[in-house]
């Protein structure tokens, strides 16, 4: 676990040779520094990284007041025994924008929010959040340059009007709802599933790449949509009103590899596009449009470092002064 630990380490702090790794784990027996996630945050300074231990049991509510790095195992991870790391709310909120620049990966989380003060350079990425990702804050500075990627979750909230709260990515992500009063963000590569509208009062976007399954692509305004395609939903024409765009596919069947309209969102759906597929290498990029295109998807929401997959004791017997041969595979993971 230690030369994990550095490994990680030595990824994530290359930048700043202050910065340091702080873990929790909530798990008897296991050998991390705090218990809690509120512990290692108030231990931890601005830049430094907290890595959540997998669990069968949640680590609760956070509230996030300082630039923090905040690392799982993944939503889904690919190991023998596939312990989540599990919270329940996660605020962002602190005076002066002084969480700004906080990443959170690899997490399955309740709901993701920023209810008061402003914070920028906020990274969410390759979590499972069950409810919705929100950013009010608009006391004392703005929400802006938000990257939310390969996540699983509902929808995305911005309070219509506060039209300051702007310039997010969200990019190659499963939304099972919609996105709601965005503005002037780049939303490329996403699949949205479900029902009803996919957008709700966003404006002056750019919107391509995307998968619209069973939801149509209203609600947007002075947007542009590009290589677009619509299915099965009742009003799913590109473009409309007073937005502008080319090169999109309406109510074609995507042709997925493996996927079951009407049962909802689960793991054993594959979304990559068959070799028939009309969104095939026809991504404005020239990659698939839908989740495998741009930066593509990551089914496991692994963080990315060096995952141990197998460690492996080759002699279990050791004479004094002998060797412990093990064996460790790793992967890469980006």
């Amino acid at each position: 676990m230690r030369r994990i630990l550095l490994i990680i380490a030595v990824l994530l702090c290359m930048g700043d040779l202050h910065a340091k790794i702080l873990t929790v784990s909530n798990r008897a027996g296991n050998s991390a520094q705090y218990q809690t996630v509120p512990a290692a945050i108030s231990a931890a300074a601005p830049g430094d990284t907290i890595y959540i231990h997998g669990s069968e049991t949640s680590y609760g509510d956070i509230t996030i007041n300082k630039k923090l790095t905040i690392m799982g195992t993944g939503y889904n991870p690919r190991k023998e025994m596939a312990l989540v790391s599990t919270l329940g709310k996660v605020v962002i909120d602190a005076q002066n924008g002084g969480a700004s620049g906080t990443s959170l990966m690899g997490l399955w989380v309740n709901y993701i929010t920023c209810p008061n003060y402003g914070q920028k350079d906020i990274t969410i990425k390759r979590c499972k959040v069950e409810n919705f990702i929100t950013a009010f804050g608009s006391t004392g500075g703005i929400s802006t340059n938000w990257l939310i990627e390969n996540c699983i979750f509902l929808y995305v909230q911005i309070p219509h009007g506060i039209t300051a709260v702007s310039n997010f990515i969200i990019r190659n992500n499963i939304i099972i709802s919609n996105l709601n009063g965005t503005n002037s963000c780049v939303i490329s590569n996403n699949l949205f599933l479900g029902s009803g509208n996919a957008f709700n009062d966003v404006h002056y976007s750019s919107i391509q790449n995307n998968i619209f399954y069973g939801v149509t692509p209203k609600g947007a305004f002075n947007s542009t949509f590009n290589n677009n395609i619509t299915f099965s939903g009742s009003d799913s024409a590109l473009p409309y009103g007073t937005n502008n765009g080319s090169q999109n596919k309406v109510n074609v069947d995507p042709k997925f590899t493996k996927f079951t309209a009407g049962v909802g969102f689960n793991y054993e759906h594959d979304f990559r596009l068959q070799a028939s597929s009309p969104g095939k290498n026809a991504g404005t990029d020239g990659t698939d449009i839908g989740l495998y295109g741009g930066i593509g998807y990551s089914e496991t929401g692994e963080p990315p470092v060096p995952v141990v997959r197998s460690f492996v004791i080759q002699n279990g017997v050791v004479a004094p002064n002998g060797k412990l041969k093990i064996k460790v595979t790793a992967e890469a993971r980006n």
